[in-house]
C-alpha cells in the first residue's frame, strides 16, 4: 500500500507510515506540517505524537500557538518519519500561504531521518506551487473554505507555475 496526502492528510500519511512499518510501501506528503496539529496523534490508544495547537488567524490560519523554535526543539511534536520503512517524498511550494512558503520542520525531519539511517526521504520544492497539489490539467485552487476554520483560507500559488508544478509532480508519485 502506498499513501498520498495533502496538508493534514500528509500528516496522517506520515504517521501511518511511521507506525505501520512494513505494511506501507511508500508515502507522498504534500505541504504537511510534519507535526500533529491541532491535537495529539494516537496509535492503539496511546498518544504517540504530542499535539501542537494553532491560532485561527485569517492571514495565517494554521500558525502554531507556540514559537516555531519551540516546535523545532520538541521532538515529541514531530511525526517520527525516520521510522517509516518505505520511501518518503515530501512536496511543498514556495508560494504556500499556509506555511509562508517554507516549513523549517521539513528540513529538520529530513535531517533526523538521515541521522537515523533513513536515506530515502526526498524533498521536492516548486517555486510557484501553493499549499495544494491537484491532479494535472485541473484548475488551480488558490483559496477555498477549509473544514477546520470558519473562513476562506488563502492557499497561494502562481497560476502558471502552480499548473506546471502539478504536471511535473504527478509522474514522480
Amino acid at each position: 500500500i502506498n499513501l498520498f496526502g495533502v496538508s493534514k492528510g500528509g500528516d496522517v500519511c506520515l504517521a501511518l507510515a511511521a507506525f505501520l512499518g512494513e505494511k506501507i510501501g511508500g508515502t507522498v506528503a504534500v505541504s504537511s506540517a510534519c507535526a500533529s496539529m491541532p491535537g495529539p496523534t494516537y496509535y492503539k490508544g496511546n498518544e504517540v505524537v504530542k499535539g501542537t495547537k494553532f491560532t485561527l488567524e485569517k492571514e495565517r490560519p494554521f500558525a502554531p500557538d507556540i514559537d516555531p523554535e519551540v516546535v523545532l526543539s520538541e521532538s515529541e511534536r514531530h511525526v517520527p518519519v525516520e521510522r517509516a520503512k518505505g520511501p518518503v517524498l515530501y512536496i511543498y511550494g514556495r508560494e504556500d500561504k499556509v506555511f509562508d512558503g517554507d516549513n523549517p520542520l521539513v528540513q529538520y525531519v529530513q535531517q533526523k531521518a538521515f541521522e537515523a539511517g533513513k536515506m530515502d526521504f526526498q524533498i521536492q520544492t516548486y517555486e510557484g506551487l501553493g499549499h495544494l497539489l491537484d491532479v494535472p490539467n485541473t484548475p488551480v485552487c488558490t483559496e477555498a473554505m477549509n473544514p477546520l476554520v470558519p473562513f476562506v483560507v488563502k492557499y497561494g500559488g502562481k497560476i502558471q507555475e502552480h499548473s506546471l508544478a502539478q504536471i511535473d509532480a504527478w509522474p514522480r508519485l
